[in-house]
């Protein structure tokens, strides 16, 4: 997923990469996974959650929720007609928070990253910051 992002300098993709796949490798020394999560949604304009098939993912959501981020909006993206987790529901009626994306492949997520996740991430961050 993480190659979608071509303007991601390549150390931090890697380290995306490796933390999406839960790997510890992509921790700081004296991190936990917790905190590393933390620390990239406070650095970053929008986060983008895969909630395919999570794992961590509502847990992750939950902790940025806490961090209360005024201005940085969250796009939860999910593959095909998969069911989301139970309290996405309530996740998308937050207002840092944008649509539920859902797309049907790879390839088709590729083909609309721009216009289904990054305009509305931005447009989100707009709203956001009128406030």
């Amino acid at each position: 997923m993480i190659a979608l992002i071509p303007r991601v300098p390549q150390r931090l993709a890697y380290a995306l990469s490796r933390l999406a796949q839960g790997s510890s490798a992509a921790v700081p020394s004296g991190k936990n996974m917790s905190d590393t999560v933390k620390l990239l949604a406070l650095m970053v304009r929008f986060v983008v959650v895969d909630v395919t098939d999570p794992q961590s993912a509502p847990y992750e959501i939950g902790l940025i929720s806490m961090l209360n981020l005024r201005s940085t909006p969250v796009v939860p993206l999910i593959q095909g007609d998969q069911k989301p987790f139970a309290m996405l529901e309530d996740v998308l009626r937050q207002k840092w928070c944008t649509g539920l994306h859902r797309y049907s492949d790879l390839q088709q997520l590729a083909a609309t990253f721009d216009t289904g996740v990054i305009a509305p991430a931005e447009a989100k961050r707009r709203q956001l910051l009128e406030f």
